[in-house]
């Protein structure tokens, strides 16, 4: 693997910072709209697009540039759901319309029910399919976005038997199922939902780990663990910037180890996340297997953003906990997204038996 930056990535990174600094920090219904305005006037629905559908087919690294600063500023990623559909189209047969759509920006996506694919138990809560006469009758809940487009197609997984597929639904039909839910995310109620073959846009494989045929999953979750890599490097900063400004006893609190050894410690560790997402895109964009390293750099993600935030609200002190400090968005945006594509501890019992499948052939 070559270490040297791309220059396309940092220019790239560093136009869209930018952009994106121009939409305040939120998880309200403004915020997605200004995140969608710079999602369509940079044109990247097209990055990963293939070039048959109209898109640069730039790779996985591209879209990882996209979703960290998108994190980076605590936005909703408009980004992700997209490319995972364009993932699976082109891994699929289906018709080049759907996928030239995404390419210009022209059908949004968000996903859910990702977070709770078959698990090592067999166990799941994804919809479970039906087989009826025009197609697949679904029936179980999915967590969706508090904040989402709401003219925003849904993809959710739909486990047929032993097989996980990925159906997309129109926006009216999430609308008339959503319901609020105590404390958390709204939930919606596919029970009763008919999907057509129409409706699927590809497959994740049976057994557990998925097969994930098409490296459609393992490539969203790389999207998702650069999500999480610059929601922690946003509050990271928060933190930092916050530590220099406020003064105890005559001096900068930086100079205190509590604050200061953490926030150390927590520079290292972005550090690690950032190589280990950028050598999963680097394997995926030169045709090496990496659904392994997708789900390490994951996980590792997810725990570094959740200890990286938890010390930034501690550095803000008890303001960090109200709604006026702008590292408690980035905090709520921590709840929603750490397990969108599974829990941390779910994720590392895959990769640990995706590692022992390497070496099977070794042990032999």
């Amino acid at each position: 693997m070559d270490l040297t930056p791309d220059p396309l990535l940092e220019r790239l990174g560093r136009t869209l910072r930018s952009r994106l600094a121009q939409v305040p920090p939120s998880r309200d219904a403004d915020a997605l709209d200004g995140a969608l305005a710079v999602w369509r006037e940079s044109e990247a629905p097209a990055f990963e697009s293939p070039v048959a559908s109209g898109g640069l087919d730039l790779g996985l690294a591209t879209g990882t540039a996209v979703c960290a600063e998108l994190g980076r500023c605590a936005l909703p990623d408009v980004y992700a759901g997209g490319a995972l559909v364009a993932d699976a189209l082109r891994a699929g047969d289906a018709g080049p319309e759907p996928a030239a759509m995404l390419a210009r920006g022209e059908l949004t996506v968000t996903v859910a029910g990702l977070d709770r694919v078959p698990a090592r138990s067999g166990r799941h809560g994804a919809p479970v399919a039906r087989r009826v006469t025009v197609g697949w009758e679904l029936a179980g809940r999915v967590t969706i976005d508090a904040v989402r487009d709401e003219k925003a197609h849904l993809c959710v997984p739909v486990v047929d038997g032993d097989e996980t597929l990925l159906a997309l639904l129109a926006s009216d039909v999430v609308a008339d199922r959503a319901r609020p839910a105590p404390g958390g995310s709204p939930v919606a109620d596919l029970t009763g939902v008919v999907v057509t073959p129409a409706d699927l846009v590809g497959s994740l494989g049976s057994g557990w780990p998925l097969s994930d045929p098409g490296l459609v999953l393992a490539r969203a979750r790389v999207r998702q663990a650069a999500y999480l890599l610059g929601l922690a490097q946003g509050g990271y900063e928060l933190a930092v910037a916050h530590a220099r400004s406020r003064r105890q006893f005559d001096r900068p609190i930086t100079e205190f180890q509590a604050v200061s050894f953490p926030l150390a410690q927590a520079s290292i560790a972005l550090s690690a996340v950032r190589l280990s997402v950028l050598r999963a895109a680097w394997s995926a964009d030169h045709g090496m297997e990496f659904a392994r390293q997708a789900a390490q750099c994951l996980a590792m993600a997810a725990e570094t953003a959740t200890r990286t935030i938890r010390h930034a609200v501690q550095v803000h002190g008890a303001r960090g906990m109200s709604r006026q400090a702008a590292v408690h968005v980035f905090y709520e945006a921590l709840r929603s997204e750490t397990a969108r594509f599974g829990q941390p501890g779910a994720l590392w019992c895959e990769a640990g038996a995706r590692r022992l499948a390497e070496r099977l052939p070794e042990c032999e």
